[in-house]
């Protein structure tokens, strides 16, 4: 079991609370709309979001971190909603010309920028927007 502190208990039920207020207009802000969008998409994990209880994500067994997954899909929706950047959509249109499941689609371009993270984290640097960029334009070679 991961070794937990309280901020980052108090991050996690941020999404609880997403999930139960996901269904009355106006009361969530733009940021979390996108995250409880991208947690109705992930059904693997409704059954966590249902118990309501952010320590029984500490006995969840899955192959992904369910916070980071929803974090990253939510990043990847809003991406698609806002055009921005356009390479997103792109990627995506051309995933989807090859006949990918949305699934698959999300799944890949939310790789891509998990990776650009992971790597901006390691290095210690800001984010580099035209490496991302750039490994979303890699989809439409293929």
């Amino acid at each position: 079991m991961e070794k937990m502190d309280f901020e980052v208990l108090k991050k996690r039920q941020r999404f609880f609370e997403i999930w139960k207020q996901r269904g009355s207009p106006g009361s969530l802000e733009d940021s979390d709309r996108w995250i409880a969008r991208a947690m109705e998409e992930l059904a693997l994990y409704h059954g966590l979001w249902e118990t309501g209880d952010v320590f029984q994500a500490l006995n969840f067994k899955s192959k992904m971190d369910p916070f980071l997954h929803v974090t990253i899909r939510s990043i990847i929706l809003r991406q698609l909603g806002e055009k921005s950047p356009p390479e997103v959509e792109q990627a995506y249109l051309h995933l989807q010309k090859k006949e990918l499941s949305r699934q698959g689609i999300l799944d890949s371009l939310g790789l891509v920028l998990a990776d650009q993270m992971r790597e901006m984290l390691a290095k210690r640097q800001v984010f580099d927007e035209e490496k991302y960029r750039e490994r979303l334009r890699g989809f439409l070679k293929g």
